[in-house]
C-alpha cells in the first residue's frame, strides 16, 4: 500500500491524502472516513498499457477519442491526450497520475472522473448534479448536459444560497435519511460567467473554460430536494411540480458514473432511491430558455423552502 501524503483534502465524501499540493483541495471538519492516497507518477508507462475493455467518450462521429476508461484486474484507467493518464485502483483507495505534460490546470481529470469513479468504488451514489445549500439543507439539481443546471446554482447562489457541487454530487443513504457531500471547491465557468461575476477566489487554471476556487458548504448536508430540470422552449410558461412517485429511471439516468457495474453498486443505487422517495421533496422543473438565470433561481426558490 502506498504510504499516505501530509497534504490534501475533502471532496465527494473521500478524504484525499497527497503528497503533492492540488489547488483547491482543502480539509473538511470531520473525520476521514473514506481516505484515498494519490500519488503522482513521472513516468506515463509506469501506469501500464491501455487494456481492451474500454468505454470510449468520443468528440463526434469520425473523431479521434477525447478521452478513454477502460477496466483492467487493477483497477479504472483514464487516459486523455490532453489531460494526462488516470489509475483508480480497484477499491479505490489509491489514485495514480501522470499529469500532461502541458496545461494551465493538469488536475483537470482529477476532479472531472477520477475522484467520482473513486467515490462510487467506495459506496457513494454519485449523480451528474449541481448543488446549493439554503437554510443548512442541501438542494441537487440534475439535468442534461447544457441545460443550464450549473448556471441555475449560481443564480440560487447570487440569491444567497451557498456552493456545494458542480456538476458533481456525492449521495449517501443513512439512517436518518440522504446526505450530500461538497464537492471540489472548483467551478468551470465560462468568459460570460465570469463577466456575470461569478464569486471566485481566485483562477487556478484555464482550458476551455476557466477553473476557479470558491467558498463551499463546511461538511455534509441533509438532502432536502431534488430537482429534475427540464428546459422549455423561450416564452413557454414554467411549471414545477412534486414527484410524488418517483420513477427509478430516473435517478438512474442521473447517474455521472457508468463505469462501476459491480452488482452491489445498483443494490445501493436501488437504496438510495428509496431513500430519495421517503425524505427527499422531488421536483420536476419545466422551465424555459431565458437570458435572466435570475428569474429563474426566482421561479423556483419558493418550491425549496
Amino acid at each position: 500500500m502506498a504510504a499516505h501524503g501530509t497534504r490534501g483534502g475533502d471532496a465527494f465524501g473521500l478524504h484525499i491524502s497527497s503528497a503533492v499540493p492540488v489547488p483547491g483541495l482543502e480539509p473538511l471538519p470531520r473525520h476521514p472516513e473514506r481516505m484515498v492516497c494519490l500519488r503522482v507518477a513521472h513516468d506515463h508507462g509506469a501506469l501500464g498499457r491501455r487494456s481492451s475493455h474500454e468505454i470510449l467518450y468520443r468528440a463526434g462521429d469520425g473523431e479521434p477519442p477525447q478521452m478513454l476508461i477502460d477496466r483492467r484486474p487493477g483497477g479504472y484507467g483514464i487516459w486523455s491526450p490532453r489531460a494526462g493518464r488516470y489509475l483508480i485502483s480497484a477499491d479505490g483507495t489509491e489514485i495514480v497520475a501522470a499529469l500532461p505534460q502541458r496545461s494551465s490546470w493538469p488536475w483537470e481529470l482529477l476532479f472531472a472522473q477520477a475522484l467520482p469513479i473513486a467515490a462510487a468504488i467506495r459506496g457513494l451514489e454519485v449523480l451528474h448534479a449541481s448543488a446549493v445549500a439554503i437554510d443548512g439543507a442541501a438542494i441537487a439539481i440534475t439535468a442534461a448536459s447544457g441545460h443550464g443546471k450549473s448556471t441555475l446554482a449560481a443564480a440560487l447562489i447570487r440569491g444567497g444560497a451557498e456552493f456545494v457541487a458542480d456538476d458533481v454530487v456525492a449521495l449517501e443513504a443513512t439512517p436518518d435519511g440522504v446526505v450530500a457531500h461538497p464537492g471540489a471547491p472548483i467551478v468551470n465557468a465560462s468568459e460570460e460567467g465570469l463577466a456575470r461575476g461569478v464569486a471566485h477566489e481566485r483562477v487556478v487554471g484555464r482550458t476551455a473554460k476557466h477553473h476557479v476556487v470558491v467558498r463551499r458548504v463546511q461538511g455534509s448536508l441533509p438532502l432536502r430536494a431534488l430537482v429534475f430540470l427540464e428546459r422549455l422552449p423561450a416564452g413557454s410558461r414554467a411549471r414545477v411540480v412534486r414527484v410524488l412517485d418517483v420513477d427509478p429511471a430516473w435517478l438512474l439516468g442521473s447517474t455521472f458514473v457508468f463505469v462501476v457495474r459491480a452488482p452491489q453498486r445498483l443494490v445501493r443505487q436501488l437504496d438510495i432511491h428509496q431513500a430519495i422517495a421517503a425524505s427527499v421533496r422531488v421536483l420536476h422543473a419545466r422551465l424555459p430558455w431565458t437570458e435572466d438565470p435570475q428569474w429563474l433561481a426566482e421561479t423556483l426558490t419558493p418550491h425549496l423552502l
